[in-house]
């Protein structure tokens, strides 16, 4: 079985009276459930209520779900079926009592009692009938160190296996199967991200994103951003729970404007440039709007989470569900879930109720977070607007991704920036990558991951794409290089 040598978990109980972990409050235990490195699920204590000697209560953090049985909300989205539930409980239940040192673990109508005293052959009756018996002890080691495991079966369809120092090492049962592969606190095995290892700069570390927005006014006129902004780390300093960066923020954007369906006049605005020096607040523990990298998301980050948000780009309060795992670069990356049963990956809020949303086929909103890197990219879609960003290169740590462009590229009014943003579809691509039209004869190369040039040729004016079939499957960096400048995308071939 995969958790005899299993990662890290996350929670305990209180040690008194007890000689064995379920639960620690200042740990997060993160678990997997396809039995690979990436955590599907992240229990964590939220609160912990005293009810007397020895006694406690242990409100675990909720994800997003469906729910059958709540009535359709009215949203500002036409769509509300499927409905999400905010406060949702994962595999674990949504709290955990523990009374002189035997535990109850709560999940919707169910009891599941776990006594202190846990025997080869032992069983017991629960709260609501549910019997519990331990069909199996046996020794093994768990993260990297040697522990006792207790199985445990319940009457529900549950079985659980109970490690004496790491808590729960597997949870099983009909639906799915969860097994521990690190604890955040104590640092073993396979770790979350928190905010400082997704935004974890040091000075001289450069971060370059590129964007293009589109929209129209409904009135005719039909309009057009495209943006360069360049972070460059100058100081950082940490103090207790928290790190800040001052950076130095080199940028400019363009906007034009043009006329459809016969309206107008449409007015756009010429091109800005800006130099200017900026602060960037990051609370280890959770998303602040001090963060601007990432100030969408300023609730809850665990796998699962429904996290509510106002964004600059979309009117109103929106919402979406984590989703987390390792990316082709070997890193973790979190992003938004594909709603179950939906197209889109953006909820509606109900107009009365803040627990229930609505599934949205209107607009759709996607932001992505790299381990170790940060914000790498956002795509919305909405009614009549557009907006796509993206990481368009880096020096992180003296490690370079792509080229970064020079100050005096990104201030002046190169025709490049009449082009939209540089990117490339289809990733995962398969036979041909896709590009906006060069403007100019364009030099181009295929990088993987080691730096080892695979692909390259030359391109001609108006030419929008090469061919990849030739590439194994894997991660790879399409530099292309004009008399303008260099520019880059990673993309992964799949098949």
């Amino acid at each position: 079985m995969r958790y005899l040598a299993a990662l890290p978990l996350c929670l305990a109980l209180a040690a008194h009276a007890q000689n064995w972990a379920l639960l620690n409050p200042a740990y997060r235990y993160n678990y997997s459930n396809d039995g690979t490195d990436t955590i599907s699920n992240q229990i964590r204590v939220m609160q912990v209520d005293t009810l007397g000697p020895d006694s406690f209560r242990y409100v675990l953090n909720t994800i997003g779900v469906v729910c059958d049985t709540c009535a359709i909300p009215q949203t500002s989205c036409p769509s509300s079926d499927p409905v999400f539930e905010k406060n949702g409980e994962q595999f674990m239940g949504g709290m955990v009592s523990v009374l002189q040192g035997s535990a109850i673990l709560h999940r919707g109508t169910e009891h599941l009692l776990i006594p202190i005293s846990l025997n080869q052959g032992a069983t017991w009756t629960g709260p609501g009938g549910i019997v519990g018996s331990v069909f199996a002890k046996d020794t093994a080691t768990i993260l990297n160190a040697p522990d006792s495991i207790t199985g445990i079966a319940f009457s529900t369809g549950d079985t659980l296996f109970l490690s004496k120092g790491h808590g729960v090492a597997a949870w099983r049962n009909n639906v799915s199967n969860k097994e521990l592969i690190g604890i955040n606190g104590t640092n073993e095995g396979k770790q979350f991200p928190d905010m400082l290892s997704l935004f974890d700069y040091w000075p001289g570390d450069v971060l370059e994103y590129h964007s293009d927005a589109g929209s129209t006014d409904g009135t005719g006129c039909e309009y057009h951003q495209v943006s360069i902004n360049k972070y460059t780390v100058l100081s950082r300093t940490d103090s207790p729970g928290r790190s800040d960066y001052q950076m130095r923020r080199v940028g400019s954007h363009y906007t034009w404007a043009s006329t459809v369906w016969g309206g107008g006049p449409c007015t756009g605005s010429p091109l800005g440039g800006y130099t200017d020096t900026i602060q960037l607040g990051i609370v280890h523990a959770q998303w602040t709007n001090e963060n601007f990298l990432g100030d969408h998301l300023l609730n809850s980050c665990w796998p699962g989470a429904l996290d509510t948000t106002n964004t600059p780009h979309l009117p109103g309060t929106i919402a979406s569900i984590l989703h987390s795992g390792i990316n082709f670069w070997g890193r973790y990356q979190i992003d938004r879930l594909q709603l179950p049963g939906s197209s889109t990956h953006t909820l509606c809020p109900s107009v009365n109720d803040d627990s229930t949303f609505g599934a949205s086929e209107v607009e759709d909103m996607r932001r992505t977070y790299e381990e170790g890197v940060g914000y790498t990219a956002t795509t919305i879609v909405g009614f009549e607007y557009g907006f796509d960003e993206y990481l368009y290169a880096s020096i992180i740590r003296g490690v370079p991704v792509g080229t970064i462009s020079s100050d005096v590229f990104i201030l002046s009014t190169p025709e490049r920036m009449l082009e939209p943003v540089f990117h490339v579809t289809p990733t995962p691509a398969n036979e041909r990558l896709t590009f906006p039209a060069l403007v100019t004869d364009t030099e181009w190369l295929v990088l993987d991951v080691s730096g080892r040039t695979r692909a390259n040729g030359r391109l001609g004016v108006g030419a929008y794409g090469i061919d990849v079939q030739a590439l194994d499957p894997g991660a790879y960096v399409l530099h292309l290089a004009d008399r303008h400048g260099q520019r880059s995308a990673r993309f992964i071939i799949a098949r």
